[in-house]
């Protein structure tokens, strides 16, 4: 039985760190050009980080594994999944004006990490205090709505301003 409670315990571990393959396959479709297909994988990326808190609970894999901490693997696979890829989606594509392509994926990735290195990022209620580093969300609503490149810059720009004030998410 206790074997039984181990390997269940890894697997949501697999599971979880699953997403960060899940995020290799979504910058590759991005590499190529192929906008639907990297924001398909970020969305099954987005359906694993959904799922594997509440699988992690329920199987209590915090006391079944205690040397390895769910929390930090779900951070390291959040930040890419939420962060890098958009950032490089922010980078390569045409949705911001040419010379504001690196400029605005650079403040992508340096105010997320304020936000994930933020220990009062999260209030005891469960809301997000300053914006989320939900830049997969933010920037698939660029595409979506085909906003102007001006339009879609301010967006990313108005994003970063708001991780730093403390409006509740």
């Amino acid at each position: 039985m206790k074997l039984l409670r181990l390997a269940g315990a890894a697997a949501v571990h697999v599971f979880t760190a699953s997403g960060a393959v899940l995020a290799l396959l979504s910058l590759l479709s991005a590499a190529e050009g192929r906008w639907a297909a990297s924001f398909a994988w970020l969305g099954v990326a987005l359906i694993v980080d959904g799922v594997d808190g509440p699988l992690a609970r329920k199987l209590d894999v915090k006391r079944v594994l205690p040397r390895f901490s769910g929390e930090e693997l779900d951070h390291l696979v959040d930040y890419v999944t939420y962060v890098t890829v958009p950032a490089f989606i922010a980078a390569r594509s045409a949705l911001v004006p040419d010379g504001l392509r690196l400029p605005l994926a650079g403040l992508i990735m340096l105010v997320s990490l304020y936000h994930f290195s933020d220990t009062e990022s999260k209030a005891e209620d469960g809301y997000f205090v300053g914006f989320p580093a939900i830049w997969n969300i933010a920037v698939l609503y660029c595409f979506v709505l085909d906003l102007p490149r001006a339009v879609s810059a301010s967006l990313i720009g108005t994003c970063a301003i708001l991780t730093f004030i403390p409006l509740r998410w």
